[in-house]
């Protein structure tokens, strides 16, 4: 994969200083030397780090036990906390390249916990992995100049979150073929479903059955996995359409303007006004 390395900070407005979930910063860095050396003992800095290799190996230590990083894996860490992670000194003729995102957000510490708690802070993810994919994709759309507002970039924050959940904890091959079949309709007919009761109606279970069976599987309730196919969309017309708030609302699968500003304001933590401002 062909990439250019870079470094980039997402700001929010001082109204907005603490979001449930934000990106602070990303990039996709290479290094060479062992002046790369951080000690997250020292920084006093609330945060959450996921960074995953590329090329080459680095090191991690986790309260002083040593573990050498290599191409396929990610750690996911807090700071402040007893770890560190550095180029090692045995490898300088080829350098360490990764890609990275820090996160804040009170938020963030639940997916941390849930994915830690599973599969530890060191992570083994192919290339093709889902939520790498969406890194990707948010690396190059802020390099290309389209990624500069730190709403947009957070609502790829949380998709990254949830990928990265889903990958580590519910994994889509293992779904049953009635979960796909539910997950299938909730993509192509989010505008039209009335609600959990019409997909259980088009699949001959009752919702009850439906809700405790797509839950179990995907971690998430049937009726947010829908509601987040929703907002997506929709803030995908906030962004590239200047289309009236009501009628997105609508278009999406809400009931009416309002009932969509309140689910969008907790969601993004702005009204949909504010998150188009923002893009425009």
């Amino acid at each position: 994969m062909a990439y250019e390395f870079g470094f980039y900070n997402f700001l929010f407005p001082d109204e907005l200083q603490d979001p449930c979930i934000s990106l602070s910063c990303m990039g996709i860095e290479q290094r060479w030397n062992t002046d790369y050396y951080f000690d997250n003992r020292d920084r006093n800095i609330d945060s959450y780090l996921f960074q995953y290799t590329l090329k080459g190996e680095g090191i991690y230590e986790s309260h002083g036990k040593r573990f050498r990083l290599k191409p396929g894996q990610g750690i996911f860490i807090h700071i402040p906390d007893d770890e560190k992670y550095y180029m090692p000194a045995d490898t300088t003729d080829q350098p360490w390249e990764f890609i990275f995102l820090l996160l804040r957000g009170d938020s963030v510490s639940g997916y941390y916990e849930l994915i830690t708690k599973k599969a530890g802070k060191i992570l083994d993810l192919p290339l093709q992995n889902s939520a790498i994919q969406t890194l990707f994709d948010l690396y190059n759309q802020t390099q290309s100049g389209r990624m500069f507002h730190p709403f947009l970039a957070s609502e790829f924050a949380y998709r990254f979150l949830c990928r990265l959940c889903q990958s580590v904890i519910h994994n889509e091959a293992d779904y049953s073929n009635r979960t796909q079949a539910a997950i299938k309709i909730m993509e192509t007919q989010y505008a039209s479903i009335e609600g959990i009761e019409r997909i259980a109606g088009l699949l001959d279970i009752s919702p009850n059955h439906l809700t405790r069976e797509f839950t179990r599987e995907t971690g998430v309730p049937p009726i947010k996995y829908l509601t987040n196919i929703r907002l997506q969309q929709a803030a995908a017309l906030l962004r590239e359409t200047a289309l009236p708030v009501h009628h997105i609302a609508v278009t999406c699968g809400f009931s009416c303007g309002n009932y969509f500003t309140k689910i969008f304001r907790k969601h993004m933590n702005a009204t949909p006004q504010e998150y188009r401002r923002e893009w425009k």
